[in-house]
């Protein structure tokens, strides 16, 4: 073999060694490729999320009175983020209210309930109820009731850790007065309620289940204390 030939072949050799390479990786690039394609996406369970609607901007509605007391309430809530909906086209269900805002019309004076809009609250209940349940959003323009207390149902933690502060998640019950002052969280951990009533004019009796247990509790709503919390008896193996 001449020397010229001699060096030819570790220049052949290497121009084939690098097409080989070269064409290896293309084929796993395209192999990869196609099963992305066609195979089914992994799915992990959501983390838990830290805000109500978190990516959801919040605004204030409409003020409306307080029955019988010198004050008008609004919500503060946010459109769902998934419903492509404008201000325009909401409604309360595509909306998820976070806090309220009470205006004293004696003194003009301005107070939100909670200290964050993080949370998301299921329910506000006016106490005295109505003999029809009024929604927050139209209290004023039919109870003959006065109120004296505000009962919340809310939810401050994602508890199942589905991506969603929604009625799945363990509640919260507060109190305050008509006003949104003295908000007192007094039950916590629950996860279904089973009704509620006045004993009397000032003593609310819940019943709900917290903790894996159904329970009773009796709250003073002037002191915002539970007086008393005594569980279910046995109502039957077969009762989930």
């Amino acid at each position: 073999m001449d020397p010229k030939t001699r060096r030819l072949i570790p220049r052949r050799f290497k121009f084939a060694l690098a097409s080989l390479i070269i064409g290896t990786g293309i084929w796993i690039a395209f192999m990869g490729g196609s099963k992305a394609l066609t195979q089914k996406p992994v799915t992990t369970s959501s983390s838990a999320a830290k805000r109500a609607n978190a990516n959801a901007p919040r605004f204030l509605e409409h003020f409306d009175r307080v029955p019988g007391a010198p004050f008008l309430m609004a919500s503060i809530r946010s459109i769902a983020d998934d419903r492509g909906l404008s201000l325009s086209s909401y409604s309360s269900v595509d909306s998820p209210t976070h806090n309220y805002v009470f205006l004293n019309l004696d003194n003009q004076s301005i107070r939100r309930l909670l200290p964050t809009n993080d949370y998301s609250i299921n329910e506000a209940v006016a106490l005295p109820e109505a003999l029809d349940r009024t929604p927050v959003d139209k209290a004023g323009t039919h109870d003959r009731e006065s109120v004296q207390w505000w009962l919340f149902d809310v939810v401050k933690q994602d508890t199942d850790h589905d991506g969603d502060f929604d009625g799945q998640d363990l509640r919260t019950l507060g109190v305050s007065d008509a006003g949104g002052s003295g908000y007192t969280e007094l039950i916590t951990g629950i996860r279904k309620h089973y009704g509620r009533a006045l004993r009397d004019p000032t003593t609310l009796v819940v019943a709900y289940e917290s903790g894996g247990a159904k329970r009773v509790s009796v709250i003073d709503l002037p002191k915002r204390t539970v007086l008393s919390t005594t569980s279910f008896p046995d109502l039957g193996s077969d009762l989930k």
